[in-house]
């Protein structure tokens, strides 16, 4: 058996330099690397710690706007309006608090199926239209402008996914009044006619947001008895005061309302202005509708205010114009006599007067022309003018051109251009031919009720802010029209259509008071071709020897009666018998008063 050699043993230099770690030295090392490890963890946590606090210290009001511009749903709510009033302070439309219902799918936790029959008897809907109302996938509105007695009962019901915001609703007080002059709004309180639509920028004032809150996913946050609205910014708007006095429009309505009866037209207009500032007192017009429930419905054709937005041929109340140009230009004079047939031609076209015999030839003077209302005298007056002359006089008067009155929808009727051949200058001078509006005529007469000085119509008095400041106000456009002599004269020939026995409107004669006007009533063109009714109408002052009011009536296509002399003028002599008790005016001849 061999035996395995001795190893022999190993010296120092022969050992590696991998022998070197002995175990005494391996702990020594961990440690270094755990203390480095330490330290890497202890550095992080305080750089972490310190952006937590710069977060939330430093930057928490900037991160919490962010996350509530991120977590809102801002929806635009009808602002509440200005009041609009009368000159006194009555109000004429006013808004009132009402609430909007709506769903949000999304976080409904019952059927619609199961919903309707809870909220359809407070809704006064159909259960089916509810139903298809709640099936939809996006947030909506149910129904607006509900009471609040409504939306406390659906409050009541506490049912997940419906909710209720504040809102406004705009409420008229006298429902039918003025209906065509103030307009009305539509389901978000939007000006959609008259005063409404004219000033709707000073009465709206801007909207209410409403701000709901949502989660992260953009989900709303609805409270459990659908509590809403929360977050919401409040608007501010205007009040506009009206130069319209309450009681006079609704003597003037009433008035009117009576005529149409007595007539069977179609429509009819009253309006009564004062003198010297232009204010319009009363702007009337029938058929009327309640404002109340034109929102409901939508809109109706009698809440157009035709006293500015149609034109017509004015017939015999033209001769008031046509007869004061004529003076104005120096091309007759109050004590000319004029020798009139009652038959003339111009250029081919034959010119009567109405109820005359052909042949007969009359001496008038100026003031019987407008007495009688002769065609045939106003038509050789009218061409004693150059028409540039004629036609400028025209524009003066305000013809052919909107009133500015501010009212929606107004038009500037039709005046025609230049040149004028004899026999259109010819109508012309008698209302046919041409086209007013019954604002226009108002307009005109005012020129000679107010010493030759024609007054545009003021129907804005002021507008107020909410702090009651006077923010606007429209004070009266004047120009010189006439001279004041041919003013006077002009108010005295009207005097004679009213006190003369052979006045076409002696029949307003009001004893005691002197009065003033013009009976027209002209043929009614429909698209283009006389149609056989006609628009009977009278313009005229009061009192006549020192003018307050202008007063114009107007029904369109009367059936009982033909001729404004029973038509449009007994509607103005009931209406300044309501002035006259209203303002206490005085009479011109007491004396006439004791028979």
């Amino acid at each position: 058996m061999m035996s395995r050699p001795p190893r022999s043993p190993v010296t120092n230099s022969e050992k590696s330099s991998d022998d070197t770690l002995t175990p005494r030295s391996v702990p020594s090392v961990y440690n270094q690397r755990i203390g480095f490890l330490y330290l890497a963890l202890v550095s992080g946590f305080l750089i972490l710690a310190g952006r937590v606090f710069y977060l939330q210290v430093p930057q928490h009001q900037e991160f919490k706007k962010q996350a509530i511009t991120q977590q809102k749903k801002v929806i635009s709510i009808a602002g509440k309006r200005g009041i609009i009033t009368d000159r006194a302070g009555h109000k004429l439309a006013i808004d009132v608090p009402a609430f909007a219902i709506y769903v949000d799918p999304e976080y409904l936790k019952e059927k619609p199926a199961e919903i309707v029959p809870k909220l359809a008897p407070l809704l006064n809907e159909p259960q089916d239209k509810l139903l298809k109302n709640l099936s939809g996938n996006f947030w909506h509105y149910i129904k607006r402008k509900v009471d609040e007695k409504t939306a406390q009962e659906i409050r009541k019901l506490k049912i997940p996914g419906i909710g209720i915001l504040s809102e406004n609703k705009r409420i008229y007080p006298h429902n039918d009044m003025a209906a065509s002059l103030i307009g009305y709004t539509d389901i978000d309180n939007l000006g959609q006619e008259g005063i409404e639509k004219s000033f709707n920028e000073f009465l709206q004032g801007g909207a209410t947001k409403a701000g709901i809150l949502t989660d992260a996913y953009g989900n709303e946050l609805l409270r459990i008895d659908g509590d809403l609205p929360f977050l919401t910014e409040k608007a501010k708007a205007n009040k506009v005061v009206l130069t319209i006095d309450e009681n006079i429009q609704y003597l003037a309505e009433r008035e009117l309302k009576k005529g149409m009866e007595a007539t069977q037209a179609e429509r009819g207009v009253a309006i009564v202005m004062g003198i010297p500032d232009g204010d319009l007192l009363a702007l009337a017009t029938n058929p009327s509708v309640n404002l109340n429930e034109i929102p409901g419905k939508g809109w109706d054709p009698r809440i157009k205010n035709w006293a500015v937005t149609d034109f017509y041929e004015p017939g015999s109340t033209m001769k008031v114009f046509t007869l004061a140009a004529a003076l104005e230009a120096g091309k007759t004079s109050i004590d000319e006599v004029i020798q009139v047939p009652t038959l003339i031609h111009v250029d081919n076209w034959p010119v009567h007067d109405h109820h005359q015999p052909p042949g007969l030839v009359r001496s008038l003077k100026p003031f019987q022309i407008l007495e009688l209302s002769s065609n045939v005298g106003s038509s050789m007056l009218g061409r004693r003018m150059k028409p540039e002359q004629h036609r400028n006089l025209l524009l003066k008067f305000g013809f052919g051109k909107k009133t500015h009155s501010k009212l929606n929808g107004e038009v500037g009727g039709l005046l025609p251009e230049l040149p004028w051949a004899a026999s259109r200058q010819s109508t012309v001078s008698f209302g046919q031919g041409v086209a007013v509006t019954p604002l226009q005529v108002v307009t005109a007469a005012s020129a000679i009720a107010n010493k030759g000085i024609r007054i545009e119509p003021r129907i804005i008095h002021e507008i107020v802010s909410p702090e009651n400041k006077v923010i606007k106000q429209f004070p009266p456009n004047k120009t010189r029209t006439l001279s004041e002599k041919t003013a006077q004269e002009m108010l005295n020939m009207m005097m004679q259509v009213v006190e003369s026995p052979h006045g076409t409107a002696h029949n307003a004669k009001i004893p005691g008071y002197l009065l003033g006007g013009k009976t027209g009533t002209a043929d009614k063109v429909v698209n283009g071709r006389y149609n056989g009714d006609v628009m009977a109408s009278f313009i005229g002052v009061l009192p006549a020897d020192n003018p307050r009011y202008v007063i114009f009536v107007l029904f369109d296509a009367p059936k009982a009666a033909h001729y404004a002399s029973m038509t449009a003028v007994p509607v103005y002599k009931e209406i300044c018998k309501n002035l006259i008790t209203y303002y206490g005016l005085q009479p011109s001849h007491p004396e006439e008063l004791k028979h």
